[in-house]
């Protein structure tokens, strides 16, 4: 499993299982979808961040120490 599958996993699932706990007394079907959309959004972000983690940054300026 990649990394960033990892990272994704690790911040979705907590924030999913908090969220249907609570939502087990509400049961409303548009609470679930909300839910499930910012649960599906944190994983994407923490996706996306441990993506970029690997990687240099690329800059447009050049810095150059030495004349």
């Amino acid at each position: 499993m990649k990394s960033e599958h990892k990272a994704a996993l690790k911040a979705a699932t907590p924030f999913g299982l908090i969220g249907a706990g609570a939502l087990v007394f509400l049961g409303n079907p548009v609470a679930w979808a909300v839910l499930a959309y910012s649960t599906y959004r944190v994983g994407k972000v923490a996706y996306e961040e441990e993506q970029l983690r690997g990687r240099l940054r690329q800059s447009g300026k050049d810095y150059d120490l030495f004349i």
